[in-house]
């Protein structure tokens, strides 16, 4: 018999303690103030046409999953408490906001359409940056970001630190994890350890958590579910970045979530460097295939010949579930599933070990 890896649950108090932010002393600056209270009234003024809108939102009622947006007096609250802090020493803390990729010595992390990541280190503590490029609506995606880390205190999401606003820059400062993001551990970057079968059954138990607590005791959802904005620290437990603005699909976000995970499992399932350029209509075979899976597993990570068949099966059936997924599935379900398929890769594991 093979052996899989021993999948263990976290235990962040005994394997990575959580850093003391409370070292951030609330800044005293008030440059951006003006221009946030600007951008907060623009908000307000969109945010009081579109309510007749959002009460038109029937799934919201019936399923109570879908985050609204922040009203004009959380916002005035919200200025007067968020600290912020003054471009410069973003600037200064970022390497001058290199663009210059960090494996080759410079701070950019990774960038997408509407941000770039740079890592830093402020304060003794590493950072994670968050620049946003000049798009509309980016200002109200800024204004969501500090209300939703200020209304949710969840575990598997990084911590927000920090923001930085004035009229030519909108600026978010994460908390630092040393792997960085997902996508860079399953892909092309060679200098950071590979993810053994344990590691991504773990990953994919952690996400079903946190979306499992948003949508259930949060009644919100997160719709920024994917590769690029997982973050894993040096004991690959993850925490999820950046939460996503779509005011116009509220109804749709608590599938998307799921569908995010469903895309992440087949990510860390499929071998990338034997798929160049196939790996979308790879995920759609899985996603339309009948249940015999079997077929797919030719096409395993080269990382995971080692894992029994079974096993991987009962990995693809859970990529394959989530992204069937519409709304006669209850969330809770999706998780129900991810924690029968991880115990059932833990006691495994423990019989072979």
């Amino acid at each position: 018999m093979t052996t899989t890896g021993c999948v263990q649950p976290t235990n962040y108090e005994e394997t990575d303690p959580v850093p003391d932010y409370s070292l951030f002393e609330p800044i005293t600056i008030n440059s951006g103030d003006d221009f946030l209270k600007e951008l907060t009234r623009e908000w307000d003024e969109r945010h009081i046409a579109t309510t007749k809108f959002f009460r038109r939102v029937s799934f919201s009622e019936k399923f109570g999953l879908f985050a609204m947006p922040p009203t004009p007096g959380q916002l005035s609250v919200l200025i007067k408490s968020e600290p912020h802090i003054p471009f410069d020493e973003v600037f200064l803390a970022t390497n001058a906001l290199s663009p210059t990729p960090i494996e080759m010595g410079g701070s950019l992390v990774l960038e997408n359409n509407h941000s770039c990541m740079f890592a830093g280190e402020l304060d003794g503590h590493m950072i994670l940056v968050q620049v946003l490029k000049k798009f509309r609506g980016n200002e109200d995606f800024f204004l969501h970001q500090i209300e939703m880390h200020k209304n949710f205190c969840v575990r598997g999401i990084a911590n927000l630190l920090r923001y930085s606003c004035d009229t030519k820059h909108l600026i978010l400062v994460y908390e630092h994890l040393d792997f960085g993001p997902l996508n860079t551990l399953i892909t092309v970057n060679h200098k950071l350890p590979k993810l053994n079968w344990s590691a991504r059954v773990q990953i994919v138990y952690d996400i079903a958590s946190v979306i499992h607590e948003l949508h259930t005791k949060h009644q919100t959802a997160h719709l920024n579910i994917n590769s690029q904005n997982v973050f894993l620290n040096r004991h690959y437990q993850c925490k999820i970045g950046d939460f996503g603005y779509e005011p116009s699909s509220l109804e749709f976000n608590y599938i998307d979530d799921v569908h995010g995970l469903g895309l992440i499992i087949a990510e860390l399932y499929f071998d990338h460097s034997s798929m160049v350029n196939q790996f979308d209509k790879m995920v759609d075979k899985v996603k339309k295939w009948g249940t015999d899976l079997s077929v797919f597993l030719q096409h395993r990570h080269d990382l995971l010949c080692d894992v029994e068949d079974q096993s991987l099966l009962g990995f693809l059936q859970l990529a394959q579930y989530c992204l069937q997924c519409d709304f006669t599935v209850e969330s809770k379900q999706i998780y129900e599933k991810v924690s029968e398929f991880y115990e059932e890769q833990t006691k495994l594991s423990t019989v072979l070990v």
